[in-house]
């Protein structure tokens, strides 16, 4: 089935009861529910349509779509209202106050737009009107922030010879930083510093590795450890070495995202190897040495993995459930997507809202 076609399947609005299936854990009466939303990102030669896998969305009050995809060449984030018709982009292309190199990553607090550019080691901040304000210069490689009250930023950054955690001024400065830092460089090294993170109800912020060891932290915002929440689910298999999956080797798991809900449940998204992983990848490669196999079809390749834990119990699995769509991640809490590329080459992004019903 081609992509799209699959994406069909999922236009409706959708239940997975958890009562009598083999991916059943702790809840048996409850019920994940996924609701589409909408779709961005033109399918032909459009000005709205996404020429690269999407590095971030985030949705603004007024339900304006903000999307990057920074490897094409167009580098500026595109623009898209509640609908998903395709509005405008933000800034233009060079190294001017208002201009991006490459916006990497962005994110939407109180409706003011804040963009990292990581060929510029800034962040370039849009009021609600869509009109430049500023810029904070001097920002390190980050991969995801999140904003407090106050205006200041909890950063992941990426650079392995530093804490992947960092708290960050209103003008960028450094004011802590906290995790383990890597000494040495390997071959994996660019992976290892990847955090997940998200406010905690706390007032804090939940950290977790997108790769190897599926262990969850709660920091305070001066970085001193609240606690460790390790679940035991047989659905990630911890690893030491990032691995290309290949006939022989079995794809690894991966975290692509975490949020706490207004109950004070952590939701956690990720992708496991489905189970005929090895029809979905093309004709091997030779790449430095290795032969790899390209994943010619994702959703062949991976399950998505959605589980809800509670941090408080002594077992913190409530529930989890595969999708077979296998590359979803989460826009913002309770908001989930799945990019596809379309015929044209083109990528397109169905949003989803994701709710737990408890009995």
């Amino acid at each position: 089935m081609r992509p799209l076609a699959r994406l069909a399947l999922l236009t409706l609005p959708i239940s997975f009861a958890c009562a009598g299936s083999s991916t059943d854990l702790t809840c048996d009466s409850c019920e994940i529910q996924l609701e589409y939303l909408t779709t961005l990102g033109d399918e032909g030669d459009g000005p709205g349509a996404v020429p690269s896998y999407p590095t971030s969305v985030a949705q603004d009050s007024r339900g304006r779509y903000f999307v990057t995809a920074p490897y094409t060449g167009e580098e500026r984030p595109y623009v898209f209202n509640a609908g998903g018709v395709f509005q405008s982009r933000l800034g233009g292309i060079g190294e001017g106050p208002r201009e991006f190199q490459r916006a990497d990553y962005l994110s939407v607090s109180e409706d003011s737009v804040l963009v990292y550019d990581g060929q510029q080691a800034r962040i370039a901040v849009y009021s609600p009107d869509l009109r430049y304000v500023r810029s904070l210069p001097g920002i390190p490689p980050v991969y995801r922030w999140i904003e407090f009250p106050d205006g200041t930023l909890l950063a992941n950054r990426t650079d392995y010879r530093s804490p992947p955690l960092v708290h960050l001024g209103r003008s960028g400065e450094l004011i802590a930083e906290f995790g383990a830092a890597y000494d040495e460089f390997d071959r994996s090294a660019w992976l290892r510093p990847v955090r997940y993170i998200a406010p905690s109800s706390s007032r804090g912020v939940w950290s977790v590795q997108l790769a190897f060891r599926f262990v969850i932290r709660e920091w305070d915002r001066a970085g001193n450890l609240i606690r460790t929440v390790e679940p035991e689910t047989e659905w990630f298999r911890e690893h030491d070495f990032p691995r290309s999956p290949s006939p022989d080797e079995t794809p690894q798991s991966r975290i692509n995202g975490i949020w706490e809900d207004d109950r004070g449940l952590l939701w956690i998204v990720g992708t496991a190897a489905s189970a005929n992983w090895s029809d979905g990848l093309g004709q091997p490669r030779r790449i430095e040495g290795q032969d790899v196999h390209e994943v010619v079809d994702p959703d062949l390749v991976y399950d998505t993995v959605i589980e809800v834990l509670d941090p408080d119990a002594e077992e913190p699995v409530l529930y989890h459930r595969r999708l077979e769509e296998g590359l979803m991640w989460p826009v913002q809490p309770g908001v989930l997507a799945v990019a596809e590329e379309t015929e044209l080459g083109f990528y397109r992004i169905k949003l989803f809202e994701a709710d737990l019903l408890l009995p």
